[in-house]
């Protein structure tokens, strides 16, 4: 089974009341956490997702992105990412694991599971951000512009190889 499923884009979740928002929203909801930072000291983390909805114990992260994948069928892996760092940041903060999150695009949604091969390439992309910026080397692709760079979240951030 895999862990994305893609589907038709809803922000509401049935049966799931609005828990934190990163904006306030001026519709006056009681109990909604605004625009607070959370936290992951365990792992370095901090994030703000654009919601999170509550049912009982379980909570899911959703995270709004203004463009469109026309299609590709996938989601862009740095966003995959973002959504592992709230599935994380949310466990330390709440004391609850989130079981999925959302990613949802202009044109299109995608229901993230939260498994441990997941937050295991997150805290290795980590380790390796981490590494490039205290020591200024990392391992480079063979050919520039290889597929691995065009998707890597390092892009265009702390990345020197990348043009």
């Amino acid at each position: 089974m895999s862990a994305v499923k893609e589907v038709k884009p809803r922000l509401n979740i049935m049966g799931y009341s609005l828990f934190y928002a990163d904006k306030k929203s001026g519709s006056g909801e009681n109990g909604v956490i605004h625009s607070r930072l959370l936290r992951s000291e365990r792992h370095g983390l901090t994030g703000k997702p654009d919601y999170i909805f509550k049912r009982g114990r379980r909570m899911i992260p959703v995270e709004l992105k203004s463009g469109a994948l026309n299609g590709a069928g996938v989601p862009y892996e740095g966003d995959v990412m973002q959504l592992a760092a709230y599935f994380i940041i949310i466990k330390d903060e709440f004391g609850r694991k989130p079981r999925q999150g959302r990613l949802i695009y202009s044109d299109t949604m995608f229901i993230i599971k939260n498994r441990w091969r997941l937050r295991r390439r997150l805290l290795k992309t980590l380790r390796g951000m981490r590494e490039m910026l205290a020591g200024g080397v990392a391992a480079r692709d063979p050919e520039p512009g290889f597929a691995k760079c065009r998707y890597c979240v390092c892009r265009e951030t702390v990345c020197e190889f990348h043009e």
